[in-house]
């Protein structure tokens, strides 16, 4: 009797080729192979021996997050090779060979961990437990590990995975991601009653579970004293792996680790490219990737970096576009001409307004704009002598800060929130809604001094205020119309350069992507029309400049 166990992978892992190649050395298998992203190999036995072996593999191989489905299928003749897999290198967190240990694992390819004994590990449990907080050298790096109370973090560990469920709005899909041998981060909106129990904001925060071996036992330890979640800090950030969902499969917005040796499509224009945290270059053909905090890359070309760096994944002779999304950098629609000049068909603007100017800007608009200010100072002065005391400086021109400024103008965020802070409170209450019944919100577009159609941001600001006016209730809903209307403002525009130039595939990039309502919005309004790609080996704000860079097309990129 012949079985055939195949491990059926959304894109390449590594780990499942590995654990493929040790079992060549076990009786019953005969042949491995792999088919796409599909890892498999061949036993042979009786129905015990066969029964031995899928529960040794049931139990001792781990989960990966990119795992789509596992199946065992009676076959009759021999698929495969009888010797060892090429694949990649592993390199994964901890499974369950190594988990209690601090050496190097020749299964997961966990490295080795910082020493660590166990009288050091209880003196940091007891720091933590008396004082609320402590620092270890972890796998990760240097961390500070936090009580939750009086701070507001961005990053949450569970100390326990069966605390998840209560904790968070999250399918057992998202627990599953959590579990799983990569331990990635998703960006989670914890549910109302467990975040007034521990003093959380009504915020999205980047969750998981311990994600390396010192961080476990330490995560293990205070699960013990009855602690279920800490907040980190990252003392020394490294590069995290933070998926989100798209239609309940994962995706990732950033890497733990960098693709070794990528396959170079065309010769690089420059040396080498340092931007969003990496260096790229090119040796023999092959793209490689390593850290590098410099730049030597001005931020206006980030854009057309990722513009590159989608490309080097585009089929040869396509024609691609890319919607770039940052927090940090100019972002809009972007794409070459025909002679191979970067064109804006829409951007976003380098700066909005100030805070304090919300109110003037919707007045100086348009009349309707003047008497809805008019009206909103009658009936609200408090609130608007609020905003008119908030900071006279312009905040970065982009999306997430036309987020936070409607968070300031409908009270969804603080006088005294930071900008960041403010967008993220804008978009869990947009997370919240039901999609149903939202306002529709216009983007109002200008030319700058280079001609090119850039958003304005006094239509959408009134827009708003007139529908929280006319309807209090309506608030959540306004957050969601936000974003759903610029998704849907994008899709026309792409639409546009589609009927001009011809496009055959749209590329998303940029910080902004984690938001999970934009996602959403941006898939469900221009997936259906357009094939939407991603950099998927590579980060949607990092690596993937770094790569696009060396293919700049710029005499200067300073």
């Amino acid at each position: 009797m012949k079985l055939k166990f195949n491990f059926h992978c959304d894109r390449p892992v590594p780990y499942y080729a590995h654990r493929c190649n040790q079992l060549l050395t076990h009786p019953q298998v005969l042949t491995t192979g792999k088919a796409d992203n599909t890892y498999f190999f061949i036993a042979e036995g009786d129905q015990e021996q066969l029964s031995e072996l899928a529960e040794q593999v049931g139990q001792e191989w781990s989960l990966s997050c990119w795992l789509e489905r596992s199946e065992l299928l009676p076959v009759e003749e021999l698929e495969g090779d009888d010797h060892a897999l090429a694949h990649g290198p592993v390199h994964n967190p901890y499974c369950g060979y190594c988990r209690d240990h601090l050496q190097p694992c020749q299964h997961c390819g966990s490295e080795a961990q910082p020493s660590l004994d166990s009288d050091q590990l209880q003196q940091a449990v007891d720091t933590f437990l008396a004082k609320g907080q402590c620092t270890l050298a972890t796998g990760s790096g240097l961390r500070r590990f936090r009580r939750l109370g009086d701070i507001q973090p961005s990053q949450l560990m569970f100390c326990r995975a069966e605390a998840l469920n209560s904790a968070l709005h999250l399918s057992n899909q998202g627990v599953r991601l959590l579990s799983s041998l990569e331990k990635p981060m998703l960006q989670l909106l914890p549910k109302a009653e467990f975040a007034k129990a521990n003093k959380l904001a009504h915020i999205t925060y980047l969750c998981h579970l311990a994600d390396d071996r010192i961080s476990l036992r330490l995560a293990q330890k205070l699960a013990d004293a009855g602690v279920e979640l800490v907040a980190v800090e990252e003392v020394e950030p490294t590069p995290k792996l933070v998926l989100t969902f798209l239609e309940e499969k994962p995706l990732a917005l950033s890497h733990r680790r960098q693709p070794a040796d990528l396959p170079c499509p065309e010769a690089p224009l420059w040396d080498d490219a340092v931007i969003g945290g990496y260096r790229a270059e090119v040796d023999d053909g092959k793209l490689t990737l390593s850290e590098d905090g410099r730049q030597n890359i001005n931020n206006r070309w980030a854009a057309a970096c990722a513009h590159h760096g989608a490309k080097l994944f585009a089929p040869k002779g396509t024609t691609t576009a890319t919607l770039y999304l940052s927090g940090s950098r100019p972002s809009g629609l972007i794409h070459q001409d025909d002679k191979g000049e970067y064109q804006w068909l829409v951007k976003l603007p380098e700066q909005w307004i100030a805070p304090n100017q919300i109110l003037s800007t919707i007045a100086e608009g348009a009349e309707t704009g003047e008497r809805l200010v008019a009206r909103f100072r009658e009936l609200h002065p408090e609130r608007a002598a609020t905003l008119d005391a908030m900071s006279d400086a312009p905040i970065s021109g982009n999306l997430s800060s036309l987020m936070a400024l409607v968070a300031w103008l409908l009270q969804v965020a603080e006088p005294g929130d930071d900008r960041l802070t403010a967008a993220r409170k804008f978009t869990a209450l947009a997370l919240g809604h039901d999609g149903k019944n939202s306002p529709r919100i216009d983007f109002k577009l200008k030319r700058d001094d280079d001609e090119v159609l850039t958003v304005q941001a006094h239509k959408a600001l009134q827009a708003a205020l007139s529908y929280a006016m006319a309807d209090e209730n309506s608030i959540q809903a306004t957050c969601y119309g936000l974003v759903d209307s610029f998704a849907d403002f994008v899709a026309n525009w792409v639409e546009q350069l589609d009927a001009d130039v011809g496009i055959d595939q749209l590329a998303l990039a940029g910080d902004e992507f984690a938001s999970p309502a934009l996602m959403d919005r941006i898939h469900r309004r221009l997936g259906n029309n357009f094939h939407l790609m991603w950099p998927e080996a590579l980060d949607f704000d990092g690596s993937n400049l770094a790569a696009g860079g060396l293919f700049l097309k710029r005499r200067k990129r300073a």
